[in-house]
């Protein structure tokens, strides 16, 4: 007797759900939750229709929020196409650092590299508590990091912890990365989506002098890191085509 299985149908990468009125958009690959063209353009697509929202709430899966880039597969593609993926990350990345709600994010586990990008776009972070590992490590791997993710790490880390979380690449425990101002408290795994929507909730009755104030903060960094970004493309794409080489 032949048997015929349908196909699995493939969970995708980001998931948006509401909560009210707040927006929370899950990121779970199954995997480390590595950013490539697919996982951008969904989460662009879950921004799109998470406007109107009053915050944002990212979440990972539990063990990772994200591993990053994804330097298994970028550092195969054709080099335009590369560079037209890694000119989308800055787009979103930069569109979540201008967000005019707040952005809240729950950092489920590992955040490394790009993932620790993901989180600094945020206003709140929130870190689970485990042996996980949050940093820019780009210095170890031989990546040169654009002027916007410096510019985002001069807001958020503190002045003692820069020079080491930006030029020597380290990773921090989450306790770690509360003292270096990657986050601002670390909770139980089981309590880390239940805080970051209460921290959310908190935020989200701010009127939209937030956003306002939050312009006239980050505006500035926003356009010239974005401007920095087009002539740093084009050496940021060799970097990460270096990593797989």
């Amino acid at each position: 007797m032949n048997l015929c299985y349908a196909p699995v149908p493939k969970m995708p990468p980001i998931e948006l759900r509401r909560e009210g009125s707040l927006a929370l958009i899950t990121l779970d690959d199954g995997k480390a939750n590595a950013m490539n063209g697919v996982s951008l353009s969904a989460l662009e697509s879950a921004l799109d229709e998470a406007e109107g929202a009053d915050a944002l709430v990212l979440l990972g899966r539990t063990g990772f929020f994200s591993g990053g880039l994804d330097i298994k597969t970028l550092p195969t593609l054709d080099p335009k196409d590369l560079q037209t993926v890694l000119a989308q990350f800055g787009r979103v990345m930069l569109r979540l650092f201008m967000h005019p709600r707040p952005v809240v994010a729950a950092v489920s586990g590992h955040a490394i590299a790009g993932g620790a990008v993901l989180a600094l776009t945020t206003d709140a972070a929130l870190a689970a508590e485990g042996r996980f590992r949050i940093g820019l490590n780009e210095t170890q791997i031989n990546i040169g990091l654009p002027r916007f993710v410096i510019d985002m790490a001069r807001i958020r880390i503190a002045p003692p912890s820069l020079h080491a979380a930006v030029v020597e690449g380290r990773l921090f425990d989450p306790d770690q990365a509360r003292v270096a101002g990657f986050v601002e408290e670390v909770v139980p795994p089981a309590d880390i989506e239940a805080r970051a929507i209460e921290r959310a909730r908190a935020l989200s009755p701010l009127p939209q002098a937030f956003g306002t104030n939050k312009q006239k903060l980050r505006g500035r960094l926003a356009k010239a890191g974005a401007e920095a970004f087009e002539a740093e493309l084009q050496a940021f794409t060799a970097f990460v085509q270096g990593v797989g080489g």
